[in-house]
């Protein structure tokens, strides 16, 4: 199987969401540790599969929409990840505050940032509509406005992002059949606006062994889920651009930087087939003609 990333070149992934992502457990003396099962296992799958990634991990129990937002205006999404290993309550404190405890800088211009990451999986929503109550109906449109403007934010910051659509156990549903109406529209609204993982067709029919409770996954559950969206980001990213220029191997993104620095070069583009199949669309770039 071709592997179109390498050690040199790698896929620089990033997930980022609520205890799906990542929880904290508190050891013996007190101390508390990150626990990311399930990106773990989506890391396994992505590295089997792709080759080499370069793999980030975000994830804060109890994330809002409210609070991701307020990540993606504070910091980038490595710091984020420094935030999440060092158990930081990013949510019930501003991110800017928590940044400043760790000594991270405070982004000042959410724009104006360039991120070193080519793909972010964004999987938060369940809990604004578990919390929303009598409200459910206001906090919705202002759930898609959070999660419309992270897209944004991130997309200007060259990064390729999926959103994961909202989600409910089985048990949640039946609690508030309205907030399920909810769920679903709100869910129809997030596909017109940007490319959006669907968990409901991911997970397929319910498997109660695979919940610790009402809210959240068991350990097998998180490897399952970890599992289903890796292999679910292998068939998403079915083939693979990669660029040579002048010999040096990167994915397009990466080298088009390269191309606009070198004055002479010779560029092929080739589609790696992730089955292993033929190598097609070669071709090759000289220098640019002189203007004017």
């Amino acid at each position: 199987m071709a592997a179109p990333y390498t050690s040199e070149c790698p896929l620089r992934f990033a997930v980022v969401g609520d205890s799906w992502v990542t929880e904290v457990d508190v050891l013996p003396d007190g101390r508390r540790q990150p626990k990311s099962l399930s990106a773990n296992a989506l890391k396994d799958v992505l590295q089997q599969r792709m080759g080499h990634v370069d793999f980030t991990v975000a994830g804060f129990p109890g994330l809002t929409t409210w609070a991701m937002h307020d990540i993606c205006t504070s910091c980038t999404l490595r710091h984020a990840a420094t935030l999440s290993a060092g158990c930081y309550s990013v949510g019930r404190y501003p991110a800017a505050s928590q940044c400043e405890l760790e000594g991270l800088p405070v982004i000042q211009d959410p724009c104006s940032v360039i991120e070193d990451i080519d793909v972010a999986v964004i999987l938060v929503g369940s809990n604004d509509l578990l919390n929303a109550g009598p409200y459910i109906d206001q906090w919705s449109q202002e759930i898609l406005w959070n999660l419309k403007t992270v897209r944004a934010t991130l997309r200007e910051r060259g990064i390729e992002v999926l959103i994961c659509s909202l989600y409910l156990s089985e048990e949640q549903k039946h609690d508030d059949p309205y907030r399920e109406v909810v769920r679903k529209k709100m869910n129809r609204k997030l596909k017109r606006h940007g490319e959006v993982i669907d968990l409901d067709s991911l997970f397929g029919k319910y498997d109660p062994a695979l919940w610790r409770d009402g809210y959240h996954l068991n350990d097998m559950g998180c490897d399952h889920f970890g599992k289903l969206l890796g292999h679910y980001l292998v068939r998403r990213f079915g083939q693979f651009p990669t660029a040579h220029v002048n010999g040096k191997v990167g994915t397009l993104a990466q080298m088009c930087i390269c191309v606009a620095a070198v004055g002479h070069f010779t560029l092929d583009l080739r589609w790696a087939s992730m089955d292993g199949g033929p190598m097609a669309g070669d071709f090759h770039v000289g220098p640019a003609p002189e203007c004017g």
